[in-house]
């Protein structure tokens, strides 16, 4: 936690005259000083760089500050945290004076590796320097519900920035400290998060927001209105679904879809404190991925997704008015003008799946349009008649679709009947122009395959995205959030497979993998899948 100091420090420096309750006036200031790395000695910080002084001297009788203190608290930042720790300074003075910033920020997020001081700095903010700023205000520090030890370590950090004389620790079950100017520090847990909707809060720290539910910040953030106050997450990169959340927040402020909130990236390479040889040795002891997200804090997408590729803030967007050019690319794909194309996939249980697609014209390259999925059929416990008449309640007819479905309604139908063929039905039904995923195969691709097509069109190496969904497609953007890997593997009875299925017939149809020229193939070594994939296919 912060390392902090009280000049001059004498058992009768803290206060003046003393009456029944106390002293009358006591002093109540914290500088915050920056310490580069340069004058950070093994033995602690050494010289540094005043950036904010807090508080002064408190006179009880008339509630408020009366004066300089003579003797003030002392709190180092390292320049890991300087940025935020400047920028929470302008955020505590326009708040003080009752102007907020411009844009108004109610969110600041804390985020990076482990030892870059997030939490350090969180708690310094929530259990000091905002309540001893603003008399009678009140902050809570919010600590995940299965940290049993947490908020004992909290608890033990604020003592640490504060001493004794300047509070009163109620424990058990209230767990607060009341300063002398009356402000309040609750230590609080995100146990049942509805309990967050009662009560006042000015600042609010969620200290390890990423093992938290999503509610639990949106508990928190409603409380704030009423001071316009401001929340904080420290947080590390998710590596659990509870905290995707957090992901997404960081990513969509990172594209400014979210002007009220404010990301700090904290590097522990830049951690004084901390021997940073054993930091690095770590990368030697565990796979790369690991190191980038636990120690240099990147958020990377997450492993256990089968479209890992997929980004809701980057790949989510309303179709643009650059220029149609569905009908050119089915023109030049099928031979025929189509006016939209539709992938399918036929399951009776849990849904017949299905999806309307156009492409649009490529800015950045004019010979590779991009390719845009702007709708969605999920058809409960359906058929293939229930799924042509939700397409037709959409006005789309037989002869102007392209029909892009799983490879095997060539002899099955959803209900595994034996006796007739999806695709039969679609052809009496006035759907004719029907077509396999692969040009070249009369069974579907290997899933695996037809999803690295996909997470290559998400957001390929080069961090170029070609694929995209619009913002209504409220079960296909679940879908490819969610769809899972099963050891290794997407989940084949996952409740979002059928989805993930027709989306990847569609985009293997038109960018297929195919293998190249290469070592392997002069070695004339034939590519046999493993009985286990194989069996994958079989689902």
């Amino acid at each position: 936690m912060p390392r902090s100091s009280l000049t001059e420090l004498s058992a009768l420096a803290l206060a003046g005259a003393t009456d029944e309750s106390g002293p009358v006036e006591i002093d109540l200031a914290i500088d915050l000083v920056h310490v580069p790395r340069s004058h950070w000695s093994r033995r602690g910080p050494g010289v540094g760089d005043h950036i904010m002084r807090v508080g002064g001297r408190w006179d009880r009788r008339r509630g408020e500050y009366t004066g300089d203190a003579r003797q003030v608290r002392q709190v180092f930042v390292q320049d890991g945290q300087l940025e935020a720790a400047r920028w929470f300074c302008s955020w505590l003075e326009a708040w003080i004076e009752g102007t907020p910033l411009d844009p108004a920020i109610y969110t600041a997020a804390f985020v990076g590796g482990r030892r870059g001081g997030k939490s350090d700095l969180g708690v310094t903010i929530a259990g000091a320097l905002a309540p001893i700023a603003m008399p009678g205000s009140i902050a809570w520090i919010v600590t995940p519900e299965h940290e049993k030890d947490e908020g004992d370590e909290i608890q033990r950090a604020v003592q640490e920035l504060l001493p004794a004389a300047w509070y009163q620790w109620r424990g058990n079950p209230k767990r607060t400290f009341t300063l002398a100017n009356r402000s309040k520090i609750m230590l609080r847990s995100s146990y049942k998060p509805a309990r967050m909707k009662k009560g006042r809060a000015d600042i609010v720290l969620l200290n390890e927001a990423q093992e938290m539910p999503e509610t639990t910040y949106v508990h928190v953030r409603a409380p704030i209105a009423d001071r316009r106050g401001l929340v904080i997450l420290a947080a590390n990169p998710p590596d659990k679904p509870i905290g995707e959340w957090v992901s997404t927040m960081v990513e969509e402020t990172r594209a400014g879809k979210r002007p009220a909130t404010r990301v700090f990236t904290f590097d522990p390479r830049l951690n004084p404190a901390i021997d940073h040889a054993s930091l690095d040795a770590i990368q030697g002891e565990t796979d790369s991925d690991t190191f980038r997200r636990e120690i240099l804090g990147e958020f990377l997408p997450p492993r256990d997704r089968v479209l890992y590729a997929f980004s809701p803030t980057h790949n989510v967007a309303p179709f643009p008015d650059v220029g149609d050019a569905t009908e050119a690319v089915l023109r030049k794909h099928f031979g025929r003008p189509f006016r939209v194309m539709i992938t399918a996939d036929f399951q009776r249980s849990p849904h017949m799946a299905a999806g309307k697609w156009r492409w649009s014209r490529n800015p950045a390259d004019a010979s590779d349009p991009l390719m845009w999925r702007v709708g969605e059929f999920v058809v409960e416990q359906g058929d293939e008649d229930d799924l042509i008449d939700a397409f037709e309640g959409e006005g789309l007819r037989g002869d102007e679709v392209a029909v892009v479905a799983d490879a095997s309604g060539e002899w099955q139908d959803a209900d595994r009947s034996g006796w007739r063929g999806s695709y039969d039905m679609f052809r009496r039904r006035g759907w004719r122009w029907i077509y396999p995923p692969d040009v070249k195969m009369k069974k579907n691709p290997m899933i695996l395959e037809r999803v690295a097509a996909a997470n290559a069109r998400f957001c390929d190496a080069a961090g170029v995205r070609r694929l995209f969904l619009t913002p209504d497609l409220e079960h296909s953007i679940a879908a490819v959030k969610r769809w899972e890997n099963k050891q290794g593997f997407p989940h084949r009875r996952s409740r979002w497979a059928h989805i993930g299925d027709e989306l990847t017939y569609g985009v293997w149809r038109f960018y297929p993998r195919r293998r190249g020229p290469g070592s392997v193939e002069r070695m004339k070594v034939d590519r046999i899948p493993s009985v286990r994939r194989r069996d994958l296919e079989v689902w």
